[in-house]
């Protein structure tokens, strides 16, 4: 025995051209990427089947105009030819009273470790606790000195891997804060390491997303990560600023040196040093240098070439230099 179940509801069958346009919205729906006209017609081939293709595309608009209109926005994407519903999803956030914030800081922050306290500790607990060192009074302590070392160290790695980059032609992306507290994210072609006035440092490179080339300080560079691809294309580099040469890196105080080099190996000296402000009397050469470390490499591929060498304690600290390269190939 069949019972009828009065539901109220008195439905009427879709016409053709409804059919058709809830068909089309299920199929965009089901591929946000989008879908080509030609897959519209594969998918679709009972709604759009006319011999004349272009009679089936004007068509097709016609119908996203009409998903438009009953407000679904549709859309063709122009750069591939896809067909498109533009989906509006509402953005839910989380709001915290302030009192909420500084107790989520408090658990975060007190499980690490005074010792491995970071510049990004320090960022964070700037942010959530709004300087507010009194809700963390260990830090007060040492916390200055820690954060200069983790600086300094921070400041190497980046100029270095700065000179290996520009050398290999590798392109990086670096966390540029030029504004306190505001970084940005820039992936860029690296060209060279430039001096402006002798005392301003930039890095010459090539905005990879905005395709310009820009000059970026490198103090406000915090951070540096190398890109897995290639240059987008051969750069020259900049004739507006002086060069900034391996031995000015700002990496130690200003030395003044003062070096006799053999006759016969005057001319690859020069070469080495060209670009620098010196003194020259024959074979004898004044200037101040800024990178130990740099001078320090030349010296120890062409130590023979030198008759003598002063301050006495560049000697001292080369010889530190080399127990420390013993040190490091005896440990690997």
């Amino acid at each position: 025995m069949t019972e009828d179940i009065e539901l109220g509801i008195d439905p009427y069958p879709l016409n053709e051209t409804e059919s058709r346009l809830i068909t089309l919205l299920f199929n965009l729906l089901k591929y946000p990427s989008g879908l080509t006209y030609d897959s519209i017609r594969l998918y679709m081939k009972e709604h759009y089947n006319n011999d004349k293709i272009d009679s089936d595309q004007k068509k097709l608009h016609r119908d996203m105009e009409e998903l438009g209109k009953l407000g679904f926005p549709a859309y063709v994407r122009k750069e591939d030819n896809t067909y498109h519903v533009k989906f509006q999803i509402n953005e839910t956030k989380f709001k915290f009273s302030k009192e909420e914030l500084q107790a989520i800081s408090q658990s975060l922050i007190h499980q690490i470790p005074e010792d491995k306290i970071t510049p990004d500790v320090y960022s964070l607990a700037q942010k959530i606790f709004g300087s507010e060192w009194n809700l963390y009074p260990e830090w007060n302590l040492n916390f200055t000195k820690t954060l200069k070392d983790f600086e300094q160290k921070d400041s190497e790695t980046i100029i270095e891997t700065l000179l290996f980059c520009i050398k290999n032609k590798i392109p990086v992306r670096i966390s540029y804060e030029r504004r306190i507290g505001l970084p940005e994210s820039k992936d860029l072609d690296v060209i060279q390491l430039i001096k402006k006035n002798s005392s301003d440092f930039y890095l010459y490179a090539y905005d990879r997303t905005k395709k310009d080339y820009r000059n970026y300080l490198i103090p406000c560079i915090q951070k540096i990560y190398k890109l897995e691809s290639s240059f987008i294309k051969d750069h020259k580099p900049s004739l507006s600023f002086e060069n900034l040469h391996p031995l000015m890196i700002p990496k130690n105080p200003d030395t003044k040196i003062e070096v006799t080099i053999q006759i016969n190996h005057m001319d690859n000296w020069e070469n080495f040093i060209s670009g620098l402000t010196y003194e020259k009397d024959r074979n004898n050469y004044v200037l101040t240098i800024r990178n130990l470390e740099s001078f320090y490499t030349y010296l120890l591929k062409h130590g023979s070439y030198f008759i003598s060498l002063q301050p006495s304690s560049i000697s001292k600290t080369y010889l530190e230099f080399l127990d420390k390269i013993e040190s490091s190939h005896a440990l690997a």
